[in-house]
């Protein structure tokens, strides 16, 4: 069995900096990894963080690498190659239907 490298959280802010932060975050997805961020570094595992916040272990180790090396910065989403999805306008159409 492979034993995985206790994951060390820089803290480049504090805990309560990261709160005020988390306060201030607009976007939903980045608040919650902020979130994440805090709960580690107030002493919680990474499978705790992991099952409090709804993220599987490995992402939430993808987030500290990218929190340790770029700030809050990194926890935000990069822009994705391809095609924008399409907005969505008004309700559902059935295939079909015209009107």
């Amino acid at each position: 069995m492979m034993s995985r490298r206790a994951l060390q959280v820089v803290s480049r802010l504090t805990v309560e900096k990261l709160a005020k932060a988390a306060r201030e975050e607009r976007e939903g997805r980045v608040r919650t990894r902020i979130l994440a961020i805090r709960y580690l570094l107030q002493g919680h595992t990474v499978p705790q963080a992991a099952q409090v916040f709804a993220l599987s272990e490995s992402q939430l180790r993808m987030w500290v690498h990218r929190y340790n090396e770029e700030g809050l910065e990194g926890l935000r989403d990069r822009p994705r190659s391809g095609r924008p999805r399409k907005a969505r306008t008004g309700s559902p159409r059935s295939p079909g239907q015209t009107h």
